[in-house]
């Protein structure tokens, strides 16, 4: 079984147009990263806390904090970031969540120093997990994991580390799926978006093997939908249909057509509809 997620910010900045985008794409899972103008790793508890019980109220539940967490360059203070790390975890529990989206690190001066990222983030890493939060890291483009060399690397020295397996990020830092999908087993869940070239596009319309991904699936598994998309030209080379029946020029409408572009590539590769899940061939 697949369940789709989705960055609800992406349709819009206030609670209720995030609510509304999800419940008519028949999405319950959120991704929670921006909310009514507020990144949301960083709000109150009580505000965390009373999110949590009006998503409840829709039947939508945090899938995922989607932080900016160790997204910095190196050369910070380990001490006091580590006090937002905590903060960070306090609201990923406050909100329902039990995983956490971090980054491995900008490099300073050029230059990445692998082993302080190594002892970095097991230290942040062993914070979030005495709140029992999973720790999941991206692959994204200009930190240290945006190559296969480098995320070979990283999850080998931290094999407690939870991982989100983003294709389009790997395409835009030109890392072909042949080097990358050696990752897709380790993957706690999947960022879906797609690439051609550094142009980020809509799912199965691009150079990332979203398809290919999808069928070497062999266990449940949770796939976040993060459009990325800005209204351009090429639009109609990748899908017609999408381009004359969604308003790329509106937020929600670029929502609302990587939404559509997801459910069409699973349903391409034999999956069924079943409420807000898709199982393989009906099952």
């Amino acid at each position: 079984m697949i369940r789709l997620c989705a960055f609800a910010d992406e349709a819009a900045k206030d609670f209720d147009g995030q609510v509304r985008a999800l419940k008519e794409n028949n999405i319950s899972l959120l991704e929670m990263r921006k909310i009514d103008g507020n990144n949301a790793a960083f709000m109150s508890l009580e505000q965390a806390k009373e999110y949590k019980e009006r998503l409840s109220e829709h039947g939508i539940s945090v899938w995922s904090l989607g932080s900016p967490i160790c997204k910095i360059r190196q050369g910070f203070d380990r001490t006091e970031y580590a006090k937002k790390v905590e903060h960070a975890c306090l609201v990923a529990n406050a909100l329902g969540a039990k995983n956490m989206r971090v980054f491995s690190f900008y490099p300073k001066f050029f230059k990445f120093d692998k082993k302080q990222i190594v002892e970095d983030l097991r230290y942040f890493n062993s914070i979030a997990e005495s709140h029992g939060i999973r720790f999941c890291c991206e692959n994204d483009t200009g930190l240290f994991n945006a190559t296969a060399d480098r995320c070979a690397w990283l999850l080998e020295q931290l094999p407690e580390l939870g991982y989100i397996y983003d294709p389009a990020n790997f395409r835009v830092s030109n890392q072909t799926f042949e080097q990358t999908k050696q990752f897709l087993p380790k993957a706690d869940y999947f960022h879906l978006k797609d690439a051609v070239g550094k142009k980020v596009v809509p799912a199965g319309f691009g150079e990332g093997h979203i398809a290919d991904i999808i069928n070497s699936i062999d266990r449940d598994a949770v796939f976040t939908i993060e459009p990325h998309l800005t209204f351009f030209r090429g639009s109609k080379q990748y899908n017609s249909v999408f381009a004359d029946q969604f308003d790329l020029k509106s937020a929600r409408g670029r929502f609302d057509c990587a939404v559509a572009a997801a459910k069409k590539v699973l349903t391409d590769c034999g999956y069924t509809a079943n409420n807000d899940s898709f199982t393989k061939g009906g099952e």
